[in-house]
This record gives C-alpha cells, structure tokens and sequence, in this order.
C-alpha cells in the first residue's frame, strides 16, 4: 500500500504510470493488491486443487477407497474469490483498528505534496 503522504518525487519512482503519465493511485481490485487478488495467492490455491485432486489416485495405492464425482470449475473458481474477499476484509478491517480511513478512490495532484480524493469507480 502506497502512503499519500509521499512526496511526489519519490512516489514517481515507485508508482505505475498510465498511459497519459498520470499516476495511478487505484486499482481494479481489492486491498491485498496483485498478488492477492490476481497473482501469487490464486495460482497457489489454483495448484493445490489440482494436488488435492492428484490424491485421489495415490490415496487409492495406499487402501483408500474414495471416489471422486469430478472437479467442479465454478464452485473452485467461487471458493478462491471468496478467500480472496476474506483476507480483503481482513486488511480494511485492521486498517480501521489501526485508525486508518481507507479511501477507494483516485486521486489527483493539486499542489506540491498533496493530493485530493475523487471519489468515482473510473
């Protein structure tokens, strides 16, 4: 998470640019930021479904008697995005704790090292 306290010349240096060389200060999805909403954490549980379901085969070797009835792409697809939500909670809600106002909005450069909110969802 990127401090709006930051002084413009060092925020430059370490925030994306879109493609006008405006700063962008939001994104799409939720506090956790790429890795957890679309990166390291979904293609983690992503991969240890497919383990779990290579269980089955070596669970049988070793006298297990399971069957499965297939995998269910939507319901795996629905329960990753429900984990995804429970940690974006879990960052606003210890944001909160801590007294920090969570903003989910852009922002615009007005003067100097300050910035203003622009409450929209573009």
């Amino acid at each position: 998470m990127i401090s709006l306290a930051l002084h413009p010349r060092l925020l430059r240096r370490i925030t994306p640019y879109d493609a006008a060389g405006n700063i962008c200060w939001a994104l799409s999805w939720g506090l956790g930021g790429t890795c957890v909403n679309v990166g390291c954490i979904p293609k983690k549980l992503m991969h240890q479904a497919g383990i779990l379901g290579e269980s089955f085969s070596d669970a049988t070797a070793f006298g297990w008697k399971i069957k499965s009835e297939g995998h269910d792409w939507e319901k795996m697809v629905g329960a990753i995005g429900d984990y995804i939500g429970s940690l974006n909670f879990g960052y606003r809600t210890s944001l909160r704790d801590k007294g920090v106002t969570y903003m989910n909005a852009y922002a615009a450069f007005t003067a100097g090292a300050y910035t203003r909110p622009r409450l929209s969802s573009t």
